[in-house]
C-alpha cells in the first residue's frame, strides 16, 4: 500500500515539478543561469546586443554540430574549457532578432530559443542534469518512519534555514534513506535537490508522500535543498547534514 501511494505521490509530484522548475532556469552561485538538460519547455535566453552569450554544455560530451536558424544576423562558434567541457558562443548583430539554436552532442539534442535585446540579457547559461528515477529492486524495503517526528534511531542531526514559507519540521536519515517532513505548504510544492559538492544542485532519487508531506530520497546525501520560483525570484531553503559547530 505505501508502495502504491509512493508511486502516485511521485507522479503528482514530477508533474508539479515540471511546471515550475523545470520551465523556470536556477541561477547558481557562479553566476550562471541553468535549465534542465530534460525539460520538454524550450528555453528563451536572452542576449543583449553587442554581448556574448555563453552556453556551457556538459563536461565530457562532444558538440556534433549547432545550427542557428538566422546566421546571418547571428554569429556562432564553439569551444571547450578545462578538462573536456564543451561551450556554444551565441552573438546577435542587432536587437529585436528571434532564432532557433539546435546544438547536437554524443549524449543529446538540445533546443533553445534565443532573443536579442537591450535590456539585460544572459550572459552565462548552461543546463543541469536531473537524474532519471531508477526502479527499486525487488527486495524489501526499509520500514520508513510511522509519523513525520523523527527520533528513535534514526539520525536527526541536521540544521536547515531559508524560505519561512516551506521550512521542513524535520529532517532525519535511517543510512538508506532521508525523510525530509514537511509541515503545511504555503503555495506549490517546492523541488528538492541534492547539493554537489562542486555546489552545484541535481535532482535526485526521491518520492513525495502526500499522506505524510514527507520527502524520501535515497541514501543520505550530506547537503540538500528546497527550491521554488516566485514573483520575486527564487526561493530555497538550504538542509545540512550534521550539527552545528559551537
Amino acid at each position: 500500500m505505501y508502495r502504491v501511494k509512493a508511486a502516485v505521490a511521485t507522479a503528482v509530484f514530477l508533474m508539479a515539478l515540471a511546471r515550475s522548475a523545470f520551465a523556470d532556469p536556477i541561477q547558481y552561485p557562479d553566476g550562471s543561469w541553468r535549465w534542465a538538460a530534460t525539460s520538454r519547455w524550450l528555453p528563451e535566453v536572452k542576449v543583449n546586443v553587442g554581448d556574448i552569450c555563453d552556453f556551457e554544455l556538459e563536461a565530457g560530451e562532444r558538440i556534433r554540430q549547432a545550427i542557428i536558424s538566422d546566421s546571418l544576423r547571428w554569429k556562432l562558434s564553439d569551444g571547450e574549457s578545462g578538462v573536456s567541457t564543451p561551450h556554444v558562443f551565441v552573438k546577435p548583430t542587432e536587437g529585436n532578432l528571434r532564432a532557433f539554436l539546435t546544438i547536437t552532442t554524443t549524449r543529446r539534442v538540445y533546443h533553445v530559443r534565443v532573443v536579442s535585446t537591450s535590456d539585460t540579457g544572459h550572459e552565462y547559461v548552461g543546463f543541469y542534469y536531473p537524474q532519471p528515477l531508477q526502479p527499486r529492486q525487488a527486495k524489501p524495503a526499509p520500514t520508513p518512519p510511522t509519523t513525520t517526528t523523527c527520533g528513535g534511531s534514526l539520525d536527526a542531526a541536521y540544521r536547515f534555514k531559508g524560505a519561512k514559507e516551506f521550512l521542513p519540521r524535520s529532517v532525519c536519515n535511517d543510512g538508506a534513506h532521508t525523510y525530509v517532513n514537511m509541515g503545511p505548504i504555503d503555495g506549490s510544492l517546492p523541488v528538492l535537490v541534492v547539493v554537489g559538492d562542486n555546489g552545484h544542485d541535481q535532482i535526485g532519487n526521491f518520492s513525495y508522500d502526500n499522506a505524510r508531506s514527507q520527502y524520501i530520497i535515497d541514501g543520505a546525501p550530506q547537503r540538500l535543498a528546497l527550491l521554488r520560483n516566485g514573483g520575486k525570484g527564487q526561493f530555497r531553503v538550504n538542509i545540512q547534514r550534521g550539527r552545528s559547530k559551537k
